[in-house]
């Protein structure tokens, strides 16, 4: 009976580190079909910066995909917005995002001019769209279309802030 146990002792010990080793990982990019034993050798590939969204602990090289949340301002030179009771109303990949009523008197806008603007935060960084409708109130409860924009592209880069000007 002890020969019998000590055959199956030896013939699992035998099977068992016969294992083909390598990184049994499917998430890494050295990902082997044939690793039966993970052999710590797995290497991961993504984002290294903890200020991105996608941050990976696990990634060893950057790879060029970090995304972050971008800080863009939207900001009217447009002469119509002068004349009272009109404003610009402002759609972000059909979204409204709020309305412009006063135009910007600085040539340069900048994201820390005094004009008035409006944010539009919390995107990841990427490509989006951009349209405005110039509106005039006619009364409390009456408004009307005077323009309508063409849908306008624009980068959002993360942690940087990016001026649109409306013009």
């Amino acid at each position: 009976m002890e020969k019998i146990i000590s055959f199956l002792i030896l013939t699992l010990l035998l099977f068992s580190s016969c294992k083909q080793e390598g990184c049994s990982d499917p998430r890494a990019k050295n990902f082997s079909y044939d690793a039966q034993k993970e052999d710590g050798s797995c290497d991961y590939s993504g984002c290294t910066d903890p200020d991105a969204l996608n941050y990976n602990p696990d990634a060893h090289g950057e790879d060029g995909t970090c995304t972050y949340l971008g800080d863009v301002k939207f900001i009217t030179t447009r002469n119509a917005v002068e004349t009272n009771n009109v404003f610009l109303a402002v759609k972000v990949s059909n979204e409204f995002i709020g309305n412009l009523q006063n135009t910007c008197l600085d040539q340069f806008p900048s994201c820390n001019s005094g004009c008035t603007h409006l944010n539009f935060t919390e995107k990841k960084s990427g490509s989006y769209a951009m349209q405005f409708w110039e509106i005039k109130q006619i009364s409390s409860t009456n408004f009307d279309t005077i323009f309508t924009s063409l849908p306008i592209a624009f980068q959002v880069i993360g942690k940087q802030c990016t001026v649109v000007v409306i013009e």
